[in-house]
Protein backbone atom coordinates (compact mmCIF):
# COMPACT_ATOMS: atom_id res chain seq x y z
CA UNK A 1 0.00 0.00 0.00
CA UNK A 2 2.97 2.31 0.36
CA UNK A 3 4.09 2.53 -3.23
CA UNK A 4 1.56 1.41 -5.83
CA UNK A 5 3.70 0.32 -8.75
CA UNK A 6 4.58 -2.67 -10.88
CA UNK A 7 4.01 -6.23 -9.69
CA UNK A 8 7.18 -8.03 -10.70
CA UNK A 9 9.52 -10.60 -9.21
CA UNK A 10 10.39 -8.41 -6.23
CA UNK A 11 7.26 -9.23 -4.20
CA UNK A 12 7.44 -13.05 -4.63
CA UNK A 13 11.13 -12.99 -3.75
CA UNK A 14 10.41 -11.11 -0.51
CA UNK A 15 7.54 -13.47 0.33
CA UNK A 16 9.82 -16.49 -0.14
CA UNK A 17 12.45 -14.91 2.11
CA UNK A 18 9.91 -14.19 4.86
CA UNK A 19 8.62 -17.78 4.71
CA UNK A 20 12.20 -19.05 4.88
CA UNK A 21 12.82 -16.88 7.94
CA UNK A 22 9.70 -18.23 9.66
CA UNK A 23 10.64 -21.84 8.88
CA UNK A 24 14.11 -21.38 10.41
CA UNK A 25 12.61 -19.57 13.42
CA UNK A 26 10.10 -22.35 14.11
CA UNK A 27 12.76 -25.06 13.61
CA UNK A 28 15.05 -23.45 16.19
CA UNK A 29 12.28 -22.92 18.74
CA UNK A 30 13.19 -24.55 22.06
CA UNK A 31 9.70 -26.02 22.48
CA UNK A 32 9.78 -27.97 19.19
CA UNK A 33 10.91 -31.49 20.14
CA UNK A 34 10.00 -33.43 17.00
CA UNK A 35 13.31 -34.00 15.19
CA UNK A 36 11.74 -35.00 11.86
CA UNK A 37 9.58 -31.89 11.83
CA UNK A 38 12.63 -29.74 12.59
CA UNK A 39 14.48 -31.34 9.67
CA UNK A 40 11.55 -30.73 7.31
CA UNK A 41 11.36 -27.09 8.40
CA UNK A 42 15.10 -26.60 7.88
CA UNK A 43 14.98 -28.15 4.39
CA UNK A 44 11.99 -25.97 3.57
CA UNK A 45 13.79 -22.88 4.86
CA UNK A 46 16.88 -23.54 2.72
CA UNK A 47 14.84 -24.23 -0.43
CA UNK A 48 12.71 -21.12 0.13
CA UNK A 49 15.86 -19.03 0.60
CA UNK A 50 17.14 -20.13 -2.81
CA UNK A 51 13.66 -19.66 -4.29
CA UNK A 52 13.77 -16.04 -3.17
CA UNK A 53 17.21 -15.61 -4.76
CA UNK A 54 16.07 -17.14 -8.05
CA UNK A 55 12.99 -14.89 -8.06
CA UNK A 56 15.22 -11.81 -7.86
CA UNK A 57 18.90 -11.93 -7.01
CA UNK A 58 18.77 -8.44 -5.44
CA UNK A 59 17.00 -10.04 -2.46
CA UNK A 60 20.39 -11.44 -1.43
CA UNK A 61 21.35 -7.92 -0.38
CA UNK A 62 19.01 -8.51 2.58
CA UNK A 63 20.94 -11.61 3.70
CA UNK A 64 22.78 -9.81 6.56
CA UNK A 65 19.47 -8.53 7.95
CA UNK A 66 17.95 -11.99 7.47
CA UNK A 67 20.68 -13.66 9.54
CA UNK A 68 20.72 -10.87 12.11
CA UNK A 69 16.97 -11.30 12.63
CA UNK A 70 17.38 -15.05 13.07
CA UNK A 71 20.18 -14.42 15.57
CA UNK A 72 17.92 -12.20 17.68
CA UNK A 73 14.96 -14.59 17.45
CA UNK A 74 17.15 -17.55 18.43
CA UNK A 75 19.13 -15.74 21.12
CA UNK A 76 17.48 -17.59 24.02
CA UNK A 77 19.02 -20.82 22.72
CA UNK A 78 22.30 -19.15 21.79
CA UNK A 79 22.85 -17.25 25.03
CA UNK A 80 25.42 -19.76 26.21
CA UNK A 81 26.87 -20.52 22.81
CA UNK A 82 30.32 -19.18 23.72
CA UNK A 83 30.68 -22.00 26.23
CA UNK A 84 29.18 -24.48 23.78
CA UNK A 85 31.26 -27.05 21.91
CA UNK A 86 30.53 -25.23 18.66
CA UNK A 87 32.68 -22.23 19.58
CA UNK A 88 35.10 -23.93 21.96
CA UNK A 89 38.80 -24.38 21.24
CA UNK A 90 38.04 -27.79 19.77
CA UNK A 91 35.23 -26.39 17.60
CA UNK A 92 34.98 -23.30 15.42
CA UNK A 93 36.98 -21.43 18.04
CA UNK A 94 39.92 -23.38 16.65
CA UNK A 95 41.11 -21.43 13.62
CA UNK A 96 41.79 -24.62 11.65
CA UNK A 97 38.20 -25.82 12.04
CA UNK A 98 36.96 -22.38 11.11
CA UNK A 99 39.15 -22.25 8.00
CA UNK A 100 38.00 -25.75 7.05
CA UNK A 101 34.39 -24.59 7.19
CA UNK A 102 35.20 -21.54 5.07
CA UNK A 103 36.94 -23.78 2.53
CA UNK A 104 33.96 -26.16 2.37
CA UNK A 105 31.50 -23.27 1.97
CA UNK A 106 33.69 -21.77 -0.77
CA UNK A 107 34.12 -25.11 -2.56
CA UNK A 108 30.40 -25.75 -2.93
CA UNK A 109 29.82 -22.26 -4.31
CA UNK A 110 32.82 -22.57 -6.67
CA UNK A 111 31.57 -25.89 -8.06
CA UNK A 112 28.14 -24.39 -8.65
CA UNK A 113 29.21 -21.07 -10.18
CA UNK A 114 32.32 -22.09 -12.21
CA UNK A 115 33.37 -20.40 -14.47
CA UNK A 116 33.15 -16.80 -13.34
CA UNK A 117 34.80 -16.96 -9.92
CA UNK A 118 35.36 -13.53 -8.39
CA UNK A 119 36.72 -12.73 -4.89
CA UNK A 120 33.81 -10.48 -3.91
CA UNK A 121 31.28 -13.11 -5.00
CA UNK A 122 33.21 -15.74 -3.07
CA UNK A 123 33.14 -13.64 0.11
CA UNK A 124 29.37 -13.09 -0.21
CA UNK A 125 28.57 -16.76 -0.80
CA UNK A 126 30.86 -18.03 1.95
CA UNK A 127 28.94 -15.73 4.30
CA UNK A 128 25.57 -16.96 2.97
CA UNK A 129 26.52 -20.65 3.09
CA UNK A 130 27.97 -20.36 6.60
CA UNK A 131 24.89 -18.49 7.78
CA UNK A 132 22.48 -21.04 6.33
CA UNK A 133 24.52 -23.89 7.79
CA UNK A 134 24.63 -22.30 11.24
CA UNK A 135 20.87 -21.86 11.51
CA UNK A 136 20.24 -25.24 9.90
CA UNK A 137 22.46 -26.79 12.57
CA UNK A 138 20.65 -24.80 15.26
CA UNK A 139 17.30 -26.01 13.97
CA UNK A 140 18.04 -29.70 13.50
CA UNK A 141 20.68 -30.67 16.04
CA UNK A 142 20.37 -30.65 19.81
CA UNK A 143 22.95 -29.96 21.21
CA UNK A 144 24.79 -27.66 18.82
CA UNK A 145 28.27 -29.03 18.04
CA UNK A 146 30.95 -28.54 15.44
CA UNK A 147 30.10 -31.94 13.92
CA UNK A 148 26.49 -30.90 13.52
CA UNK A 149 27.67 -27.69 11.85
CA UNK A 150 29.77 -29.70 9.38
CA UNK A 151 26.75 -31.88 8.56
CA UNK A 152 24.55 -28.84 8.05
CA UNK A 153 27.18 -27.22 5.84
CA UNK A 154 27.28 -30.35 3.70
CA UNK A 155 23.47 -30.30 3.48
CA UNK A 156 23.45 -26.66 2.34
CA UNK A 157 26.22 -27.39 -0.17
CA UNK A 158 24.42 -30.42 -1.57
CA UNK A 159 21.22 -28.42 -2.13
CA UNK A 160 23.24 -25.59 -3.68
CA UNK A 161 25.01 -27.88 -6.16
CA UNK A 162 21.73 -29.65 -6.96
CA UNK A 163 20.03 -26.35 -7.80
CA UNK A 164 22.99 -24.62 -9.49
CA UNK A 165 24.13 -27.51 -11.67
CA UNK A 166 21.30 -30.01 -12.09
CA UNK A 167 17.74 -28.82 -11.57
CA UNK A 168 17.60 -25.21 -12.76
CA UNK A 169 18.65 -23.54 -16.03
CA UNK A 170 22.19 -22.24 -16.08
CA UNK A 171 20.91 -18.90 -17.37
CA UNK A 172 18.91 -18.46 -14.18
CA UNK A 173 21.79 -19.60 -12.01
CA UNK A 174 24.25 -17.10 -13.47
CA UNK A 175 22.62 -14.09 -11.83
CA UNK A 176 22.36 -15.88 -8.47
CA UNK A 177 25.73 -17.63 -8.24
CA UNK A 178 27.60 -14.53 -9.40
CA UNK A 179 26.00 -12.24 -6.84
CA UNK A 180 26.80 -9.45 -6.05
CA UNK A 181 28.99 -8.46 -9.02
CA UNK A 182 26.32 -9.63 -11.46
CA UNK A 183 24.12 -6.76 -10.26
CA UNK A 184 26.66 -4.20 -11.46
CA UNK A 185 26.04 -5.37 -15.04
CA UNK A 186 22.65 -3.64 -14.94
CA UNK A 187 23.55 -0.82 -12.55
CA UNK A 188 24.62 2.69 -13.39
CA UNK A 189 28.08 3.01 -14.96
CA UNK A 190 30.64 3.87 -12.32
CA UNK A 191 31.55 7.08 -14.11
CA UNK A 192 27.95 8.33 -13.80
CA UNK A 193 27.42 7.08 -10.24
CA UNK A 194 27.90 9.39 -7.23
CA UNK A 195 31.61 9.71 -6.47
CA UNK A 196 31.55 8.98 -2.70
CA UNK A 197 29.64 7.10 -0.01
CA UNK A 198 27.92 10.23 1.29
CA UNK A 199 26.57 11.06 -2.17
CA UNK A 200 25.35 7.48 -2.61
CA UNK A 201 23.62 7.66 0.77
CA UNK A 202 21.99 10.99 -0.05
CA UNK A 203 20.77 9.74 -3.43
CA UNK A 204 19.33 6.55 -1.96
CA UNK A 205 17.64 8.24 0.99
CA UNK A 206 16.14 11.07 -1.06
CA UNK A 207 14.72 8.62 -3.62
CA UNK A 208 13.51 5.69 -1.50
CA UNK A 209 12.52 7.33 1.79
CA UNK A 210 10.75 10.26 0.17
CA UNK A 211 8.58 7.91 -1.92
CA UNK A 212 6.59 6.67 1.05
CA UNK A 213 5.97 10.02 2.68
CA UNK A 214 4.19 13.21 1.68
CA UNK A 215 6.31 14.99 4.29
CA UNK A 216 9.63 14.14 2.70
CA UNK A 217 11.81 16.24 4.99
CA UNK A 218 10.37 14.62 8.13
CA UNK A 219 10.89 11.10 6.75
CA UNK A 220 14.46 11.79 5.62
CA UNK A 221 15.38 13.59 8.85
CA UNK A 222 13.95 10.73 10.95
CA UNK A 223 15.91 8.12 9.05
CA UNK A 224 19.16 10.10 9.13
CA UNK A 225 18.73 10.58 12.89
CA UNK A 226 18.33 6.81 13.33
CA UNK A 227 21.44 6.08 11.27
CA UNK A 228 23.52 8.60 13.23
CA UNK A 229 22.25 7.33 16.60
CA UNK A 230 22.90 3.73 15.49
CA UNK A 231 26.47 4.57 14.50
CA UNK A 232 27.09 6.15 17.92
CA UNK A 233 25.61 3.14 19.73
CA UNK A 234 27.74 0.70 17.73
CA UNK A 235 30.92 2.70 18.44
CA UNK A 236 30.09 2.78 22.16
CA UNK A 237 29.43 -0.95 22.21
CA UNK A 238 32.80 -1.66 20.56
CA UNK A 239 34.54 0.51 23.14
CA UNK A 240 32.75 -1.24 25.97
CA UNK A 241 32.26 -4.91 25.10
CA UNK A 242 30.07 -5.86 28.11
CA UNK A 243 27.51 -3.45 26.66
CA UNK A 244 26.91 -5.93 23.81
CA UNK A 245 25.47 -8.74 25.92
CA UNK A 246 23.51 -6.34 28.13
CA UNK A 247 21.80 -4.55 25.25
CA UNK A 248 21.71 -7.11 22.43
CA UNK A 249 18.26 -6.04 21.20
CA UNK A 250 19.06 -2.31 20.83
CA UNK A 251 22.47 -3.13 19.36
CA UNK A 252 20.90 -5.46 16.77
CA UNK A 253 18.46 -2.72 15.84
CA UNK A 254 21.32 -0.23 15.54
CA UNK A 255 23.17 -2.56 13.17
CA UNK A 256 19.94 -2.98 11.20
CA UNK A 257 19.45 0.77 10.79
CA UNK A 258 23.05 1.24 9.73
CA UNK A 259 22.81 -1.62 7.21
CA UNK A 260 19.58 -0.22 5.76
CA UNK A 261 21.54 2.97 5.13
CA UNK A 262 24.23 0.96 3.31
CA UNK A 263 21.48 -0.86 1.42
CA UNK A 264 20.21 2.48 0.15
CA UNK A 265 23.73 3.28 -1.02
CA UNK A 266 23.80 0.02 -3.00
CA UNK A 267 20.32 0.58 -4.43
CA UNK A 268 21.26 4.09 -5.57
CA UNK A 269 23.33 2.53 -8.37
CA UNK A 270 20.04 1.53 -10.02
CA UNK A 271 17.16 3.69 -8.89
CA UNK A 272 13.76 2.11 -9.60
CA UNK A 273 10.38 2.36 -7.90
CA UNK A 274 10.00 -1.42 -7.88
CA UNK A 275 13.06 -1.79 -5.63
CA UNK A 276 11.32 0.16 -2.88
CA UNK A 277 10.05 -3.15 -1.47
CA UNK A 278 13.61 -4.15 -0.53
CA UNK A 279 13.99 -0.91 1.42
CA UNK A 280 10.50 -0.48 2.84
CA UNK A 281 10.05 -4.00 4.22
CA UNK A 282 13.18 -4.00 6.45
CA UNK A 283 12.70 -0.30 7.18
CA UNK A 284 9.19 -0.73 8.58
CA UNK A 285 9.99 -3.99 10.39
CA UNK A 286 13.02 -2.44 12.05
CA UNK A 287 11.01 0.67 12.95
CA UNK A 288 8.28 -1.49 14.52
CA UNK A 289 10.83 -3.50 16.53
CA UNK A 290 12.57 -0.28 17.56
CA UNK A 291 9.35 1.01 19.09
CA UNK A 292 8.56 -2.35 20.69
CA UNK A 293 11.93 -3.33 22.17
CA UNK A 294 13.30 0.06 23.07
CA UNK A 295 10.16 0.93 25.00
CA UNK A 296 11.39 -1.68 27.50
CA UNK A 297 14.51 0.25 28.51
CA UNK A 298 14.96 0.53 32.26
CA UNK A 299 15.02 3.76 34.18
CA UNK A 300 18.55 5.21 34.19
CA UNK A 301 19.38 8.33 32.20
CA UNK A 302 21.27 6.57 29.39
CA UNK A 303 18.37 4.19 28.79
CA UNK A 304 15.78 6.96 28.75
CA UNK A 305 17.83 8.99 26.26
CA UNK A 306 18.32 5.91 24.10
CA UNK A 307 14.61 5.19 24.20
CA UNK A 308 13.77 8.72 23.04
CA UNK A 309 16.46 8.90 20.33
CA UNK A 310 15.44 5.61 18.74
CA UNK A 311 11.71 5.25 19.33
CA UNK A 312 10.61 8.78 18.36
CA UNK A 313 12.09 8.78 14.80
CA UNK A 314 10.94 5.17 14.34
CA UNK A 315 7.40 6.14 15.38
CA UNK A 316 7.48 9.03 12.91
CA UNK A 317 8.51 6.68 10.09
CA UNK A 318 5.70 4.22 10.89
CA UNK A 319 3.17 7.07 11.12
CA UNK A 320 4.22 8.52 7.78
CA UNK A 321 4.02 5.10 6.14
CA UNK A 322 0.54 4.51 7.58
CA UNK A 323 -0.63 7.89 6.30
CA UNK A 324 0.71 7.16 2.82
CA UNK A 325 -0.94 3.74 2.80
CA UNK A 326 -4.33 5.25 3.61
CA UNK A 327 -3.94 7.78 0.80
CA UNK A 328 -3.05 5.02 -1.68
CA UNK A 329 -6.31 3.14 -1.09
CA UNK A 330 -7.93 5.37 -3.68
CA UNK A 331 -5.41 4.25 -6.30
CA UNK A 332 -6.07 0.52 -6.00
CA UNK A 333 -8.62 0.40 -8.82
CA UNK A 334 -6.31 2.20 -11.25
CA UNK A 335 -3.46 -0.06 -10.19
CA UNK A 336 -5.46 -3.27 -10.72
CA UNK A 337 -6.76 -2.20 -14.15
CA UNK A 338 -3.49 -0.75 -15.46
CA UNK A 339 -2.13 -2.36 -18.61
CA UNK A 340 1.52 -3.19 -19.14
CA UNK A 341 3.30 -0.42 -21.04
CA UNK A 342 4.36 -1.34 -24.54
CA UNK A 343 7.96 -0.24 -24.00
CA UNK A 344 8.42 -3.33 -21.78
CA UNK A 345 8.69 -5.28 -25.04
CA UNK A 346 11.87 -3.37 -25.79
CA UNK A 347 13.84 -4.51 -22.75
CA UNK A 348 16.80 -6.14 -24.45
CA UNK A 349 18.07 -8.67 -21.90
CA UNK A 350 16.58 -11.68 -23.70
CA UNK A 351 16.35 -10.50 -27.31
CA UNK A 352 17.83 -12.66 -30.04
CA UNK A 353 17.77 -12.55 -33.84
CA UNK A 354 14.92 -15.07 -34.16
CA UNK A 355 12.58 -12.43 -32.67
CA UNK A 356 12.92 -10.06 -35.63
CA UNK A 357 9.43 -10.97 -36.97
CA UNK A 358 7.78 -10.40 -33.58
CA UNK A 359 6.70 -7.12 -31.97
CA UNK A 360 10.12 -6.92 -30.33
CA UNK A 361 11.67 -6.66 -33.80
CA UNK A 362 10.19 -3.18 -34.21
CA UNK A 363 12.04 -1.82 -31.16
CA UNK A 364 14.67 0.79 -31.91
CA UNK A 365 17.23 -1.08 -29.78
CA UNK A 366 16.61 -4.49 -31.36
CA UNK A 367 19.72 -4.62 -33.52
CA UNK A 368 22.03 -3.76 -30.63
CA UNK A 369 20.22 -5.97 -28.10
CA UNK A 370 20.17 -9.00 -30.43
CA UNK A 371 23.74 -8.52 -31.64
CA UNK A 372 25.70 -11.81 -31.71
CA UNK A 373 22.74 -13.73 -30.25
CA UNK A 374 21.49 -16.11 -32.92
CA UNK A 375 18.82 -17.68 -30.71
CA UNK A 376 17.72 -18.01 -27.11
CA UNK A 377 17.98 -21.34 -25.33
CA UNK A 378 15.88 -21.60 -22.17
CA UNK A 379 18.60 -23.61 -20.38
CA UNK A 380 21.76 -21.78 -21.37
CA UNK A 381 20.43 -18.36 -22.35
CA UNK A 382 21.12 -16.37 -25.53
CA UNK A 383 23.99 -17.38 -27.76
Amino acid sequence: MLAVGQIRHEIPSLNFLILSFLAFAFASAAKLRNERLRLVLVLLAIVLFFASAYSKSQILLLAPLYFLGLLVVSWNRLRGVCENALLSNSGLGNYRSFLNCIFIAFSFWALGSFPGLKPLNAFAWVFINMGLAFFASLGVHRPLTVKSFYRSLLLVGFIEILLFRCLLPHWWTTGVARFPLWLSQYGAPLKSAPDNLLSLFGTGVSFYVSNFSDWQFVGIASFVALVVASSILIILSLCRLPFISAYLGPLALAVSWLYIGLLMCAMSFRLADRYQIYILAPLLLTAAFSINRLMRFDGNLVDRVGKLVFSLPAALIVSLALHKSVLNIGQLHAFASASQPRDVLCIGHHMDKTMILTSAGSCSNFQDAALDKQRFDFWSGPF
